[in-house]
Formats: structure tokens, sequence, C-alpha cells
């Protein structure tokens, strides 16, 4: 093998690998960013909600808690709101979030258990949630659990975005690098000394 043929492979590998390396911690930092700002906003959304609820679920308000509940029935990315009671039962419920729940992910029991915030990414119906349950107090004591769902699956979309442009600037990225490595090769190099 020549040497230019050399020298091309493996300037070719390395720019490769190193553009790789670099997209591969660019991805995991765009869904760590991603993940922490649905995180945030989440457990803003579920403190703000759980003051409304935590008057109507203290007074028996089942009504007014179903429609405080539906009022997030159709905002984006809300995949559903559910409100239980301390025995585990749903006392209010989107409807779209109703059918889909045929137990609680661990966030919730958690939160049922011990009294306090717990959150996490989960798998509900094959659709990527994060889920977050904050406890509701009737001072001093708990009275039930506000959990809220999120679709997820936007943090997904925007890594597998980010990778593919990743990719293409890799693609591009090796093929200049390795025609001007061959230009330069065939100028300089290619003439005897």
């Amino acid at each position: 093998m020549r040497l230019s043929s050399k020298l091309s492979i493996s300037l070719i590998t390395t720019v490769g690998l190193v553009s790789l390396a670099f997209a591969y911690m660019q991805t995991r930092a765009n869904r760590r960013s991603l993940n922490r700002e649905l995180e945030r906003h989440a457990l803003v959304l579920a403190e703000t909600v759980s003051k409304s609820a935590e008057p109507f679920l203290g007074d028996h308000s089942f009504a007014q808690l179903q429609r405080l509940v539906d009022q997030f029935e159709n905002r984006e990315q809300i995949a559903g709101i559910v409100v239980l009671n301390m025995a585990g039962e749903p006392v209010a419920v989107t409807s779209r979030l109703a059918h889909r729940l045929d137990k609680y992910p661990d966030p919730v029991r958690k939160s049922l258990r011990d009294g306090l915030t717990h959150e996490g990414f989960i798998t509900l119906g094959g659709d990527p949630m994060h889920v977050i349950a904050v406890p509701l107090r009737d001072d001093p004591f708990m009275i039930g659990v506000l959990a809220i769902f999120h679709d997820a699956a936007y943090v997904d979309q925007q890594t597998a975005a980010v990778w593919r442009r990743a990719l293409i600037g890799v693609g591009v990225q090796t093929l200049l690098i390795a025609l001007i490595t061959l230009i330069t090769i065939r100028l300089g190099f290619g003439r005897q000394l």
C-alpha cells in the first residue's frame, strides 16, 4: 500500500473517530439538558397544581377536583394528571390517562408511601413519559398524591435530530480533510525529491 493511501486512511479514521466522540458528548449533553428542563417544568407545574388541588381534596370536592384536572387535558406535552387518595384510589384523572394506567409507576407508589416528591422517566403504553408525584397535604396530614405525566417523546426526537446533524457534520468534515490531504500529498510529496 502506498504512503498516500496509508496516510489518508489513518487520517480519515482518526478524524472520524474524534468527530464521533465529540458528537456523542454533544448529544449526551443535549439529552441531559432537555431532561433537566422537563424535570424543572414538571416540578413547577406540580407545585402550582397541588396548591389548587389540596383544598378540593381536603373538602372532598371531587367534582371541582375533576374540573381542575380536566383543564390540563389538552395541554401540549402533558399526557395526563391523576389525583389519588391515601388508599391509592384515583379521585380525579384526565380521560386520556385513565385507560393507560393499569398500575401506578414507582414514583407514585413511593410518594404515597413516604410522603415525599418523587419523579422519574418511565415507559407507559410504549411511550416515553416523565412522571412527577407530589404529596397533597391538609396540614399536618398527608391526604393524597398528585401525579403529572409528561410526554417525553420529544427528547428522543430532538436527540435523534442532533445525532443526524452530527453524523452529517462528521461525514462532511472527514470528506473535506481527506480531499485536502490527498491534494496536499499529490502536490507536495508526489514529486520526486
